[in-house]
């Protein structure tokens, strides 16, 4: 494929996956850099201005898809929905490991606020409660004290974020 072609087909794939996420050449150019303009966008999408790598890497990510997709012309429509599926996926796991570690994290400070309330200063208790949340802190109290000083966090023995909390706080049931 000649430089030329290639541009046309880099520039139209960008072109389709903007369009698909509804956003326009102005927003997407606010995404690679401040200096970087409307009519930017619009050349490399007519294939008549060749994409630096810099610049792919800032419209792959703005269009959440790989540096690498936007460079695969010829490949068939089904095999980008599952490329994109593929990403879609990595990327929903991780941020459901993320979730699971904030809800584990919360309730272990929810905790911890609850057994140390006289000790802390006033506004660390304030600024504690407001991230525990009153569900999350009427949980670990429900709980009493006893389950956490079982768990992994209250014996000091956590060396890295659980992805499960329940593993932790014993709501699974052992196997």
């Amino acid at each position: 494929m000649t430089d030329e072609r290639l541009n046309e087909a880099v520039g139209a794939n960008i072109r389709k996956l903007r369009q698909a996420v509804n956003m326009s050449q102005t927003e997407l150019a606010s995404h690679v850099d401040e200096s970087f303009r409307q009519q930017t966008i619009l050349k490399i999408e007519k294939g008549s201005r060749p994409l630096k790598l810099t610049e792919a890497v800032a419209i792959a990510e703005a269009l959440s898809v790989s540096v690498e997709y936007l460079y695969q012309p010829d490949v068939e429509p089904a095999e980008k929905v599952s490329q994109v599926l593929r990403q879609l996926i990595d990327t929903a796991e991780s941020a459901r490991a993320s979730i699971a570690s904030l809800e584990y994290l919360r309730r272990s400070l929810a905790f911890l606020v609850e057994k140390h309330a006289g000790e802390l200063p006033a506004q660390l208790r304030e600024h504690a409660d407001d991230w525990a949340g009153d569900s999350l802190a009427s949980d670990v109290a429900a709980r009493g004290v006893r389950d956490f000083e079982d768990s992994p966090i209250g014996r000091g023995g956590i060396t890295a974020v659980h992805t499960d909390p329940r593993a932790a706080w014993g709501d699974e049931t052992d196997e």
